[in-house]
């Protein structure tokens, strides 16, 4: 029996049975809802259980996904009509042992981002041939939009596109599910759309994460008073994946390296940091 949970702990996932091969899907549904990339483990849907206050998004005429009401964590992705069910690996310790087997839709992934090693590659087109199910469509080439999954909630921001950064601390895995890649704001340059139903929940001392109350699509960290990084009120940090466009910001670093599960890791030559590193640079003001 393995066992996991989300950010808050409100949920928790009890499963046997589960891959040890893991999945990665660049898709729009799966990156909205995800925050970056959708990242799947294949379980037997009757050798899993899950209590909680799980909220169920219904993402297409076959498909849906769960996640947490209280924190917004990403739970899961299943066809209604199959019998597997799709765990995140990020609710999961080390992802549950499972290594990246391969990732779907690879060319709508950004530039910036390569796994390594690389996983055995699938285009939209090789996937949907060989697929019952897919969801999802080519997304607007915005680098300054974005929204949540479904569509409920839109945002714009000002200034010309950033760098982003990657962080594999505990709350970021189980919050997405996977992967945390964010890029950086200020809340006073962005623009949401309307009035659509949010889920803040305040994650630690100073700071929350906002996620759409409708689907869970992953939308932003935000500090409010100050956090244990050295963050500012105001300060945001926009999940990549949210965007119309990823493409156009390098990734500059990845925080909490030794935090990041086993099965999986990044190609670059970027700044990697652990969590050690993390808190001492941010007690000296940011000086390394």
């Amino acid at each position: 029996m393995t066992e996991g949970r989300c950010a808050c702990g409100a949920v928790t996932v009890r499963a046997t049975g589960i891959s040890r091969q893991m999945s990665a899907c660049w898709c729009q549904p799966c990156r909205r809802f995800q925050g970056l990339v959708g990242m799947g483990l294949d379980t037997p849907a009757d050798q899993c259980t899950i209590t909680g206050p799980v909220r169920v998004w219904r993402s297409s005429d076959f498909a849906e996904r769960g996640f947490c009401g209280t924190c917004g964590s990403s739970i899961w992705f299943r066809d209604i009509a199959g019998d597997i069910i799709e765990l995140c690996p990020g609710l999961f310790h080390n992802a549950a042992g499972a290594t990246l087997h391969h990732e779907n839709f690879v060319e709508r992934r950004p530039d910036a981002i390569r796994f390594d090693p690389q996983p055995q590659q699938i285009s939209g087109a090789a996937y949907a041939a060989g697929a019952l199910v897919i969801e999802g469509s080519a997304p607007p080439r915005d680098r300054m939009a974005g929204g949540c999954a479904c569509g409920a909630v839109r945002f714009r921001l000002v200034g010309a596109p950033g760098a982003c950064g990657m962080c594999h601390c505990d709350t970021c895995r189980r919050w997405t599910g996977g992967v945390n890649c964010y890029t950086g704001a200020r809340l006073e340059d962005l623009t949401i759309e309307g009035e659509p139903e949010l889920i803040r929940w305040a994650s630690s001392p100073g700071a929350r994460r906002v996620s759409c109350a409708n689907c869970g699509g992953k939308l932003w960290y935000e500090v409010v008073t100050g956090d244990e990084t050295g963050g500012t009120a105001g300060d945001v940090e926009i999940a990549l994946g949210t965007l119309d466009d990823m493409g156009g910001r390098p990734l500059l670093s990845e925080s909490y390296v030794d935090q990041r599960p086993a099965g999986y890791a990044f190609a670059g030559d970027h700044r990697r940091r652990t969590r050690a590193e993390v808190l001492a640079e941010s007690a000296t003001g940011g000086q390394p």
